[in-house]
């Protein structure tokens, strides 16, 4: 996903109704889920599709990547 013009990115899955989801994000993959970074822990499902939209920055140039996950709460 590239972010929009606006620097944000948007941010969509698969999900179930009534559920609440934690956003993640990490530069570096080999690290442990328990030690990445929470973007926002109180997402609502919106049914079967959730989507949420955050700001979007990378710390420098020399970090081309990052990698989000969620997780049901």
């Amino acid at each position: 996903t590239e972010p929009e013009p606006s620097g944000n990115i948007s941010l969509a899955w698969d999900s179930e109704g009534g559920a609440v989801y934690t956003l993640l994000t990490t530069t570096d993959l080999s690290l442990p889920l328990d030690e990445w970074t929470v973007v926002y822990d109180s997402i609502p499902s919106g049914g079967f599709r959730t989507s949420y939209r955050t700001p979007f920055s990378l710390e420098s140039p020399l970090t081309p990547r990052r990698f989000f996950a969620v997780r049901r709460n």
